[in-house]
C-alpha cells in the first residue's frame, strides 16, 4: 500500500494547480461545487470539469499501480 500512496502523491503533483485544488476540496473537504466555485473565484461548472480531469488523470497515472496491488499477495495473519 505504501507504492500506491507514494504514487498518488506524485500524481497528485502532475495535475495542473487548479485540478488539484478543485480535487483536494472535494474529495479531502468534502466541499460542494458552488463552494469549491466561490473559493476558486470560478463557476460550478469551471469546478466540475477541473475535477473530472483530476480524476481522469489520476486514473490513468494510477493505473499501473493499482494492477500491482491487485496481483500481490494477500497477507494472512495467523
Amino acid at each position: 500500500m505504501q507504492a500506491l500512496a507514494s504514487a498518488l502523491d506524485q500524481a497528485l503533483l502532475r495535475l495542473a494547480d487548479e485540478e488539484r485544488e478543485a480535487f483536494l476540496m472535494r474529495e479531502v473537504g468534502g466541499l460542494g461545487y458552488r463552494e469549491i466555485a466561490e473559493a476558486t473565484d470560478s463557476t460550478p461548472d469551471d469546478a466540475r470539469m477541473r475535477i473530472y480531469r483530476a480524476r481522469l488523470a489520476l486514473r490513468d497515472a494510477l493505473a499501473p499501480s493499482r494492477a500491482a496491488v491487485a496481483r500481490s499477495p494477500k497477507e494472512v495473519s495467523k
